[in-house]
Order: C-alpha cells, then sequence, then structure tokens
C-alpha cells in the first residue's frame, strides 16, 4: 500500500509590524463600561482618521474636520460649529506666530498657526484655551486611531513628497533642489531621515515642531499633554530611550480610547456599540487611493531610518505595543 504523506497545516506567519497582542485587551473592556459622556474623534494625521471622519459624516455625525468651521466640501460634513476658530480662519495669515503657544493670547487669534493649516490635526495642549472660544472637544470621551511608526513614516513620506511635492522633501540646494521623480528606496530612506531629523531637533511647541502641517509630531502627544521642553533627541540605544510616562510628558492622558490602524474595523465597531453609535466602516481598504507611485514598502527602510524613527517615536511603539525591530538587521541594507 502506497504510503500517503500528509502535511501538516503551517499557521500563517503573523506580520511583524502588528502591535502585541497584550495591547489589543483595553478594548475587550469598552462594552462594559459606563458611558457618561458622548464621544468624538481626535484625527491624528496618517492613521486612517479622513476615512473616520467622512464616515461619520455620512451618518450625521461632525467629528474632526467637521468639528471646525473651515470648509471641507469633500467630506460632506453636516451643520458645522461655526462659533470656533472663525477668527483663526487659515486664510486670515497675515504674519506667521513663531510659537504656538501665542494663540493662547486672545488678540493673536486671527492669525493662522505656523506652518499649519488643519486646527483639527493639533495636539489638544496646542488648541486656544480662553473664554471667547468654546473648545469643540470639551467635555466629551476622545478616542484616536494609532499606527505602526514604520508604516506611518513610509505612508507620509508619499502623501508628503509625491502627493503634494513639498520642498522641504528636496534634499538638493539650488538648481539641484527639484523632485528626482525616483521612487527608489535609497530615496525614501535619505528623504525620511532628513524629514525626520528636523522634527527631532525641534522644541517642543516651536515652527518646526509643526511643519508639514504636524503630520510628522509623534503621535504619544496626542494621547498624552505633553509639558516637558526636554529634548526628545535619544541619546545611545533606543530601546533604553525614556518611554511613555517618564521624563518627557506629564500624566495627563487627553484621549481616553486609543484604537490600532491595523485592527480599526473590529475596534471600531466595539467601541460604537459602547457608546450605541450606528456607525460603521465600509469593509473596503481605508484609505487606498493610488495617485501617485508606491513602489517602496516599510521592508525598504535600512536601518539607520529604522533607529531613527524608534529614536524619535520611541513613545509611539510604547503606546500602541509595536515592535522595534533595527536589531533584526546585521547590516543597514537595503540601499542598492
Amino acid at each position: 500500500m502506497e504510503e500517503v504523506q500528509v502535511k501538516a497545516h503551517k499557521k500563517a506567519k503573523r506580520s511583524p509590524y502588528l502591535p502585541f497582542q497584550h495591547n489589543l485587551e483595553e478594548c475587550k473592556s469598552w462594552e462594559t463600561t459606563q458611558i457618561k459622556r458622548p464621544l468624538t474623534f481626535l484625527h491624528i494625521p496618517k492613521t486612517g482618521g479622513t476615512s473616520v471622519v467622512t464616515t461619520a459624516a455620512n451618518f450625521g455625525y461632525a467629528w474632526g474636520e467637521c468639528m471646525f468651521p473651515l470648509m471641507v466640501p469633500q467630506l460632506n460634513c453636516p451643520d458645522r460649529p461655526v462659533n470656533f476658530f472663525m477668527e483663526m480662519h487659515p486664510s486670515n495669515n497675515k504674519s506667521p506666530i513663531n510659537n504656538m503657544t501665542d494663540l493662547y493670547h486672545p488678540e493673536q487669534f486671527a492669525e493662522s498657526p505656523p506652518n499649519m493649516y488643519s486646527w483639527w490635526h493639533l495636539p489638544l495642549q496646542y488648541l486656544p484655551n480662553d473664554q471667547s472660544h468654546t473648545n469643540p472637544y470639551q467635555h466629551q470621551d476622545l478616542f484616536a486611531v494609532i499606527r505602526n511608526p514604520y508604516r506611518r513614516a513610509v505612508s507620509q513620506y508619499y502623501y508628503r513628497c509625491w502627493r503634494f511635492r513639498g520642498s522641504s522633501c528636496y534634499l538638493g540646494k539650488g538648481k539641484n533642489n527639484k523632485h528626482n521623480n525616483k521612487d527608489t528606496p535609497q530615496q525614501m530612506n535619505a528623504v525620511l531621515q532628513h524629514l525626520i531629523q528636523k522634527q527631532q531637533k525641534a522644541p517642543l511647541g516651536s515652527k518646526d515642531y509643526f511643519f508639514h502641517d504636524g503630520h510628522w509630531i509623534p503621535q504619544a502627544h496626542y494621547v498624552y499633554n505633553v509639558t516637558s521642553t526636554t529634548s526628545r533627541s535619544a541619546k545611545g540605544n533606543s530601546q533604553n530611550s525614556p518611554l511613555i510616562n517618564k521624563d518627557i510628558i506629564s500624566t495627563s492622558r487627553l484621549v481616553q480610547h486609543v484604537l490600532h490602524f491595523e485592527y480599526l474595523q473590529d475596534q471600531f465597531a466595539s467601541l460604537m456599540r459602547a457608546y450605541q453609535l450606528n456607525i460603521s466602516l465600509p469593509q473596503e481598504k481605508l484609505n487606498s487611493r493610488k495617485e501617485f507611485p508606491t513602489n517602496c514598502t516599510v521592508a525598504d527602510l535600512t536601518k539607520t531610518t529604522m533607529q531613527l524613527i524608534e529614536d524619535v517615536y520611541r513613545d509611539d511603539f510604547e503606546l500602541g505595543g509595536y515592535p522595534i525591530l533595527s536589531h533584526r538587521f546585521h547590516n543597514n541594507k537595503p540601499e542598492g
């Protein structure tokens, strides 16, 4: 009798870019928590937030962009409040403000913030706090979406440097200061290192801290109230750098619920059930538009780039429970 060889079914390999499982336990308690306040959304850039805002608008809820007077017609926002930030409409850009903390002075409320256009991308601690304006986030529970910092950096590179072709993405000077139209690992790593180092050197609340409309601000700075001016430039091994609730931030958590981009469908549904909101995300992949080339992926990041991401966004790895991966490299590939 011919022997039949039965091959054992191999378990699918888990992506190394997913958060650790124990960091997903929080969402299981949402539906058993007594809800006392309404829910609203804080939009952290490049984490699928536009899809959340658009979906909510379709169900009649004004979240994120829809909470501010700046018109975003493509979102089809429901009735939006008009009493907040109307004086600070970005079209009233007469002169730059050197520090975002200046927005706490009423006489400067008519000026737009430096290098910022989207008020909804500001961490809460940088919103104006005076009696003449109503903070749209107050007296509500907040949720936000976070994303693997490696993947967020790659997504940001394509968004800022290919979709918008920002001049700060160009590495040359003078006649060489041009987009080279080469979607290669070398180009991506060089540009990412250039831009993330700019964020790394920027003092908290400074003009450079908010460059590219705040898209390079660490995600943890939205969830927690960052109050220290301690340098965020890590020294030595990034794995030994300060983590959340140590040194650079206060103990004040600003966002009650943190969802993972990688599990957004399930976690969003769980949170909506907890707050008894009839809002459901579409089944299609979030932010799947292809308006520009995307030949490179997170697998094309060099060890140097990954270590830089780990240094600058070390609190994001801790917040989301994302693994540190640069130690897996024995050299600095890919470069070719």
